[in-house]
């Protein structure tokens, strides 16, 4: 079940907010999209089999089930570019990590 309330563990609480305040503004993205982003992301990246993921196979296509990782990567970028510096900083470095691991 898709919770509707972003927590990200290692972003401030000043930095949560923004992303929640985001979350409502952007027409794509709904209360705690960027909370299963990130977890997407993750999931994905740290997948031994993560560069033989096929966009085209055709597979399920629920976000809460299987989501696109790259589609979860693009909607972090664009919060993180609708945030303050500041607070896109604590963000930024969380998903870099993941990126460098990818």
């Amino acid at each position: 079940m898709q919770d509707d309330i972003t927590t990200i563990q290692g972003l401030s609480s000043a930095a949560l907010a923004e992303v929640r305040r985001i979350e409502c503004q952007k027409k794509y993205l709904w209360p705690g999209s960027i909370g299963s982003a990130v977890v997407r992301w993750r999931s994905f990246v740290h997948q031994p089999n993560r560069r033989l993921w096929n966009y085209e196979s055709g597979g399920c296509t629920e976000w809460a089930c299987c989501g696109d990782p790259w589609q979860a990567r693009d909607h972090l970028e664009a919060v993180m570019l609708s945030m303050s510096r500041r607070r896109a900083r604590e963000l930024r470095r969380l998903v870099e990590a993941l990126d460098r691991r990818y």
